[in-house]
C-alpha cells in the first residue's frame, strides 16, 4: 500500500495504490480497493486535498473504514496562538467550501452519502451564520420581549450544547486514562467555561473563510510549527507500536527505551 499526495505551486496531485482492504495513511485517509488514480489534478482544491480525495475515492466506490487503537496514536503540534489557530480553522472552513463548489460529492452514488456530504462541506456556512446572528442575539435578549412559548424555544440549542459538553468531558477523561496524563479537577473547569467562548472562537474563523472564499482568496497560510510535540531524545518518527501505551511502565533504566518507545510520535500541523 502507498499513498503520495504533491504540491507544487498551485497544483496538487494525489495518487493512491493500495492493495484490498489496506488503510491509506495519514490524516482523514479512507481505504481503497484495487488500485485507485481519481485525482489527478485536484484544480482548485488548494486547501483540502485530503478531503477531496477522500471525495474521489467514495465516488469511486472504495470502501472507506474507520478504525481506533491507541497504540497507534500519534502527538500532533496544535498552534501555538490564537492567531495560528484562527487561521488553520479558517484554513480548513475554506477548504471545505472549496470541496464543495469543486462538485466531486455529487457523484457519490446514494441520497444518502451527497445528502451528508452537502451537510459536512456546508458546516463552514452554518458556522458564520451563527457567529453572525450572535450579537443580534445578544440585543435580542437585553431589550426584546418575546412570547414565553418563543422563549422556550429558544433554548432548544442548549440540549445539543449540553450534549456536547458531556462527550467532550468523557473524552478528557479517557485521555487521561489512557495515556497517564492527569487530568485535574481545574482542568474540567476551564473545558466547560471554555466551551461557549470556544465555539464563538470557531464561528469567527468560519466567517473569515466564508469571506476570503468570496474574495477568492485561496493562498495557504501557514502556521509556526514549535516542535512542541516532541521531546529530547525523542526519534523522528514511529518504529513501532509499543503495548505499553496503555500500561504504566516502571521507571527503571531497564525499561528507558521501551518507555521511549511508548512515547515516540510523529505528527504536524496542517
Amino acid at each position: 500500500m502507498e499513498g503520495h499526495v504533491g504540491r507544487e505551486g498551485d497544483r496538487v496531485d494525489a495518487r493512491v495504490d493500495a492493495a484490498p482492504g489496506a488503510a491509506v495513511s495519514g490524516e482523514d485517509r479512507g481505504q481503497g480497493a484495487g488500485e485507485a488514480d481519481p485525482a489527478g489534478d485536484l484544480g482548485d482544491v488548494e486547501l483540502a486535498e485530503d478531503c477531496e480525495l477522500g471525495v474521489r475515492l467514495s465516488a469511486d466506490g472504495a470502501k472507506v473504514v474507520v478504525a481506533y487503537s491507541p497504540e497507534a496514536v500519534t502527538r500532533e503540534e496544535t498552534p501555538p496562538t490564537f492567531a495560528s489557530l484562527l487561521k488553520q480553522r479558517t484554513r480548513w472552513n475554506q477548504g471545505f467550501l472549496q470541496v464543495l463548489g469543486k462538485g466531486e460529492w455529487k457523484k457519490l452514488p446514494s441520497f444518502r452519502q451527497r445528502f451528508f456530504a452537502r451537510y459536512m462541506l456546508t458546516m463552514p456556512f452554518i458556522q458564520a451564520a451563527t457567529g453572525l446572528l450572535i450579537p443580534l442575539s445578544v440585543l435580542m435578549i437585553l431589550f426584546v420581549k418575546v412570547p414565553t412559548a418563543i422563549a422556550l424555544v429558544s433554548f432548544i440549542p442548549v440540549g445539543p450544547t449540553l450534549m456536547l459538553l458531556a462527550v467532550e468531558i468523557v473524552g478528557l477523561n479517557e485521555f487521561g486514562r489512557l495515556y497517564q496524563e492527569k487530568v485535574r479537577f481545574r482542568d474540567y473547569v476551564k473545558l466547560v467555561l471554555g466551551l461557549v467562548p470556544y465555539q464563538i472562537f470557531l464561528a469567527a474563523a468560519a466567517v473569515r473563510a466564508v469571506v476570503r472564499h468570496a474574495k477568492g482568496q485561496n493562498g495557504w497560510e501557514k502556521t509556526e510549527h514549535t516542535g512542541q510535540h516532541r521531546t529530547a531524545g525523542q526519534p523522528a518518527e514511529v518504529v513501532g507500536f509499543a503495548n505499553a501505551v496503555t500500561t504504566r511502565v516502571p521507571a527503571s533504566p531497564d525499561h528507558a527505551d521501551d518507555r521511549e518507545l511508548a512515547t515516540s510520535t510523529t505528527g504536524g500541523n496542517r
